[in-house]
């Protein structure tokens, strides 16, 4: 059953925790969570903090990035065992250089989940990909998956809206992900965040993620604009003092503080 999330007046807190990521390891940080156990506990942790989403990638049995059901599966198994429907369970199409667009798509649409994050850049390279995009974001909304559109730059949102109004997006239940900075290069910066909200206009509810040591406090400046946001191992292990987090649940609770600070509540999940 898809989720929902409520929504009041005052728009209720997404806080999604990003755990893993598909390039980081123990090595990064030894609280990174690699196998379905320590996902299924991260879940639960990162839950009693106040996360209401977990963006969730897996490995394979060599410890390389995957998108196959095969290796979701164990891992949605375990946390659902763990936490049952309390959290969407968001999983991801990310190419990371090894996938084409065909077998993301093949491999979303045989796991077909409760939510997925897909990049447009990756899903719809060109013209050429308008087809088979808009079948397969059709298929998935059909299915009840809540997608998120990742988008890396102000143009990316312009790509965003072009897509809507060709009929290739379909506009209902959308998320939107605001990527800033990127991995093992260039951080995250505050005033990367306004172009991309200067070139929103649409009704989609959006998400930002930061990438570096100045993640959270980009996460203050989120909630204020009315955002959502995501934190996590995958984007920064640093917390705004330069110390290195415990975990990614102290992460989340941060986040979640700094929500009681702006009055922005935080969301939860009806079945």
């Amino acid at each position: 059953m898809a989720a929902v999330l409520c929504m009041a007046d005052q728009p209720p807190l997404l806080v999604a925790v990003a755990p893993t990521g598909a390039r980081k390891s123990k090595s990064d940080h030894p609280m990174i969570p690699m196998t379905p156990p320590e996902l299924a506990k991260t879940a639960a942790s990162c839950l009693e903090s106040g996360a209401t989403m977990m963006h969730l990638h897996v490995r394979d049995a060599d410890g390389r990035h995957s998108i196959f059901p095969e290796h979701y599966t164990p891992a949605l198994e375990a946390i659902a065992n763990e936490i049952g429907d309390h959290m969407v369970v968001q999983v991801t199409s990310e190419s990371v250089g090894i996938f084409d667009r065909h077998q993301q798509m093949q491999a979303m649409r045989s796991l077909m989940p409760e939510s997925g994050s897909l990049a447009l850049r990756e899903l719809v390279p060109d013209d050429t990909a308008f087809a088979d995009a808009a079948k397969f974001f059709s298929d998935l909304d059909s299915a009840g998956c809540l997608i998120q559109y990742i988008v890396y730059s102000p143009e990316e949102v312009d790509r965003y809206h072009q897509l809507i109004d060709a009929g290739i997006i379909p506009q209902a239940r959308n998320l939107i992900l605001v990527v800033l900075g990127r991995y093992r290069g260039e951080r995250a910066r505050l005033e990367d965040l306004s172009p991309f909200l200067a070139r929103n206009t649409s009704n989609s509810p959006w998400m930002c993620c930061a990438f570096g040591s100045d993640e959270l406090s980009i996460m203050h400046h989120v909630i204020q604009a009315g955002g959502h946001t995501r934190v996590g191992f995958e984007n920064n292990t640093q917390l705004v003092s330069g110390k290195q987090a415990d975990s990614n649940s102290q992460m989340v609770a941060l986040t979640a503080t700094a929500a009681s600070r702006y009055d922005r509540p935080l969301a939860n999940v009806r079945w």
